[in-house]
């Protein structure tokens, strides 16, 4: 019988408490050797930074984001976190029937595999693509190039047949075995229910590889082409589901699937992808996780990589450093500070800013100075570099607790860096 189960980041389980079985208990000791989305604590789990969904066996786990720490609304932040992944193109919004898709699944997981049998089924009616491939096998009839040692060896007996490497053109290859693996472990995971269910109907009829070693290399080998341009969102879910599916895991006999997301890196993602928006109408130049290095030595070097770069149409610079916390009394800690202080004098920047998510309160900024020692002493120019245009602000993401438009995130971050 399948079971869900939803918490948020950083909560503790208690596997008695909350009634897990030994076979999920020991799935998810083992396969805290393979992640770090969670810690073992005594008799239990602790969540990290990370949200998303863990499937062991019958048992969904979603991991929630969340803000404050008294809100419990965990409808509400499911629907953020699937709101953030579609900004961030870790869902595809573009399927037919998304809206549907997203309000009939009973977890993320499942939409997740809603979505990737959406595009299968799209695929299958506009038509598989074929390509050419070599088989080498037993013929009644000479076609190809008769490969002698093996004629010899398998139809020493067999006059009528032809051990023969030949050319066929069909739609047995690489994309639709990959493609099957994947329809073969949502049909194991789904079970009997409606999703498990349609996935093992177009199971019966597709192009299937069982003998097929999926790795990462598999995917980053694929070049989209025109003719494949159709395959690409089912081919990138396969690829989540595929490279985060560990099925026997060691002391244990339940399968695990993990789609998680490091809720620092969404967070910045739906920043940056939010602030580009923005900039396109403004004229302004953004990027992301630009590299300086700052220190080499004998053994490597040490780069200083902030998250968001923006500079303005009057040649001012705009560091950003996104945050997914509240610091308490809202005062940044010292690690922080010197981060964006390095930020800010390395790239030259204009304004910096430790951006930080807030909620049940209007978006605000906290601004500061860096006071170096023996202020009075040092030179005017110099001085002035550690005079800190910025500190830290805090948006609020949310309205009528939905994710807010880009027209109004526009809004409310031009107000603080005019």
């Amino acid at each position: 019988m399948k079971r869900l189960r939803q918490y948020f980041e950083y909560d503790r389980i208690n596997f008695e408490r909350e009634a897990f079985t030994l076979d999920e208990i020991k799935s998810l000791q083992a396969f805290s050797d393979k992640t770090s989305y969670y810690d073992l604590t005594y008799g239990g789990i602790r969540f990290k930074e990370f949200v998303g969904v863990l499937q062991v066996g019958s048992l969904t786990i979603e991991v929630l984001p969340k803000i404050d720490r008294d809100d419990q609304e965990k409808g509400k932040w499911r629907n953020i976190l699937l709101d953030m992944l579609k900004e961030c193109r870790l869902l595809h919004p573009e399927t037919t029937g998304f809206a549907d898709l997203r309000l009939r699944a009973n977890s993320i997981l499942e939409l997740y595999f809603e979505l990737f049998l959406s595009e299968i089924n799209d695929l299958l009616r506009q038509g598989l693509i074929k390509r050419y491939r070599v088989e080498a096998d037993n013929q009644y009839a000479l076609k190809g190039r008769l490969l002698f040692n093996e004629q010899i060896r398998e139809n020493m007996i067999h006059a009528e047949r032809f051990y023969t490497e030949h050319t066929v053109y069909d739609q047995h290859h690489q994309i639709h075995h990959v493609l099957g693996k994947a329809l073969r472990v949502i049909a194991d995971l789904a079970g009997e229910s409606h999703t498990g269910v349609k996935a093992a109907a177009v199971l019966q009829n597709w192009p299937e590889n069982d003998k097929l070693v999926v790795t990462e290399q598999t995917f980053s080998r694929f070049q989209l082409t025109r003719k494949t341009q159709s395959y690409q969102a089912a081919w990138q879910i396969a690829r989540l589901i595929l490279l985060n599916y560990h099925p026997d895991l060691r002391q244990g006999k339940t399968n695990v699937l993990a789609l998680m997301f490091d809720m620092n890196m969404l967070w910045e993602k739906f920043v940056y992808n939010r602030i580009r928006s923005a900039a396109k109408g403004l004229g302004w130049f953004v990027s992301d996780q630009r590299e300086y290095k700052y220190w080499k030595g004998d053994t490597g070097t040490k780069k200083l990589i902030p998250d968001i770069l923006i500079e303005l149409v009057d040649g001012r610079k705009i560091v950003l450093d996104t945050k997914w916390k509240r610091p308490v009394d809202d005062k940044p800690d010292d690690h922080d500070l010197r981060q964006i202080l390095a930020y800010k004098l390395y790239f030259k920047g204009d304004h910096a800013y430790l951006l930080y998510p807030c909620y049940k309160k209007d978006s605000f900024c906290v601004d500061g100075k860096f006071e170096p020692k023996s202020y009075d002493d040092i030179d005017l120019v110099f001085r002035n570099e550690f005079t800190l245009k910025g500190g830290q602000m805090f948006l609020n993401l949310l309205d009528d607790d939905k994710l807010i438009t880009k027209t109004a995130f526009a809004k409310m971050f031009l107000q603080f860096i005019k």
